[in-house]
């Protein structure tokens, strides 16, 4: 097999691992949130309160769409906007009470999904992928 098709393969075998992940969390997680929500919880749990700018670099995806994604999260009560000290104009996006007590649910379901994904791999398999996936993404 020459590089190319190795490529090709590992494109294919990372795309199913993505859906079969995805389908895996929408299998088990049924809480009314989507993963994009859900990683945007998350990052607001861990890092506080962030713009949708932030977000939006941070997940990879455009503005518009982490605006929407903010608002369905502000309807349900998971995030709230907060006024930017540093500008009047802009806002920030915090997880609330409730936004935090949705995550402690999920989290306990997420941590089973993937023990099931990952228990193919011992201990240095797994921290080998990570570092390779650290390199892909930086």
């Amino acid at each position: 097999m020459g590089d190319e098709s190795i490529r090709r393969e590992l494109s294919h075998r990372f795309r199913l691992l993505i859906r079969k992940t995805k389908n895996e969390y929408s299998r088990n997680i049924n809480e009314g949130i989507s993963n994009a929500q859900y990683t945007m919880l998350t990052i607001l749990r861990d890092e506080g309160s962030c713009s949708c700018t932030e977000l939006a670099e941070r997940i990879y995806v455009t503005l518009p769409a982490v605006t929407n994604l903010a608002n369905k999260l502000v309807e349900s009560g998971w995030a709230e906007r907060l006024p930017q000290p540093s500008d009047r104009r802009a806002v920030l996006l915090r997880i609330t009470e409730s936004g935090e007590a949705l995550l402690a649910r999920i989290d306990v379901k997420v941590n089973e999904v993937i023990d099931r994904l990952w228990n193919k791999l011992d201990a240095e398999e797994v921290e080998q992928f990570e570092r390779l996936l650290g390199k892909l993404l930086n």
